[in-house]
């Protein structure tokens, strides 16, 4: 079930979202339970208990009692992984409101059956995705959600973190100690204080460097972290005093 909801104070307009969504679940034969909220408080209030969330929330940006981004960044809060999208009057108030990293934001005017179904297909598909171990990467105006099995490796850059997947790549900000939390235990390992790398990406290695597929560039290993890498590709490389070679 892909569950949606949306935030809007005026009621006219909420009972058009629903039957428009309606509509597009219905047409792509995608099963969907939708709530509508009036107020931004109220919104809140119902995300307050820990049950109570949703794969796609559209919040208007314009919300008389608490603002749309306020309660946008409430809400990711609540539920660091929703989807949320922005119904805005303007255009020009379209990069006040990336400050709260939103999927997307939409001019409510030009909502119709042909804009709405292109979005909630987009929103779904990344629902889809999430079904498979992924990370959130943020930057200042946008996000990624990247599936694990996707990425061959983390990098730091300055204050960035470059994630390497699918022959692209993005830079957000975060530290590489976060990255090395958040896909522990899931296939990476760190091999040197700047680098992190999925094990099934790695095609051959030596005292120095690692090989990845799909990359010219060799990946350094750090010499403090030389016998962690051979301790922890044992199960994938064989390992003699002079290399790491793939079996």
């Amino acid at each position: 079930m892909f569950s949606i909801c949306f935030c809007d104070d005026t009621p006219a307009t909420l009972h058009k979202y629903i039957e428009l969504f309606e509509l597009i679940a219905e047409r792509h034969q995608i099963p969907v339970s939708i709530r509508a909220f009036s107020s931004g408080e109220e919104f809140l209030a119902y995300l307050e208990n820990p049950n109570h969330f949703f794969d796609l929330y559209f919040v208007e940006a314009g919300l008389k009692d608490i603002s749309g981004i306020d309660t946008v960044l409430r809400i990711h809060e609540y539920d660091p992984w929703g989807l949320v999208i922005f119904l805005g009057v303007r255009a020009e108030c379209a990069s006040d409101c990336f400050a709260a990293y939103p999927f997307n934001y939409i001019i409510k005017s030009k909502l119709n059956f042909i804009r709405g179904e292109s979005v909630f297909l987009n929103a779904y598909s990344v629902f889809k995705q999430k079904k498979k171990p992924y990370i959130v990467c943020k930057n200042r105006t946008t996000f990624q959600c990247i599936q694990l099995s996707d990425i061959s490796h983390f990098e730091t850059l300055g204050r960035l973190v470059v994630v390497h997947f699918k022959d692209r790549s993005f830079e957000f900000y975060s530290k590489l100690n976060i990255i090395e939390q958040s896909v522990k235990n899931k296939g990476f390992i760190r091999v040197h204080r700047s680098y992190i790398v999925n094990l099934s990406y790695i095609l051959d290695a030596d005292k120095e460097n690692i090989f990845l597929t799909g990359h010219e560039t060799p990946v350094p290993i750090g010499q403090i972290y030389l016998d962690h890498v051979r301790r922890e590709t044992y199960p994938f490389f064989s390992i003699n005093s002079s290399s790491l070679s793939v079996k």
